[in-house]
């Protein structure tokens, strides 16, 4: 005949999983959660500063098809959005890393605000 195991015995095997914090990811632009369209990396200057701008953090998640390649206000066809995310780029930088104006631009080569 067997018989049930104490508590004591049963919390032994009991074990318990510890909940990852997940970072939640936003469209920097209209602030959707990436569901129905996927979230892109984009790196606020590109070119030959991608490298620098991995390297500093200063990358936005973008909706891809609405707020990042095809949507009217879209960073890669709207010279106003772009520039607002240049702008919020260099301030990010400056803070920081405490940096003046002068030492952004000599790592980006130009000022965007």
């Amino acid at each position: 005949m067997m018989y049930p195991k104490s508590v004591s015995a049963r919390s032994g095997k009991i074990k318990t999983k510890k909940a990852k914090v997940n970072i939640p990811y936003v469209c920097w632009q209209c602030g959707r959660n990436g569901c129905a369209d996927p979230l892109d990396k984009h790196h606020l200057f590109g070119g030959p500063f991608r490298a620098k701008s991995e390297q500093y953090g200063l990358w936005v998640y973008l909706c891809h098809d609405r707020c990042h390649e095809n949507g009217p206000d879209a960073a890669h066809q709207n010279p106003e959005t772009m520039q607002k995310l240049h702008e919020h780029g260099q301030r990010k930088a400056m803070e920081e890393n405490g940096w003046t104006t002068e030492d952004f631009i000599r790592e980006f080569g130009k000022n965007y605000v």
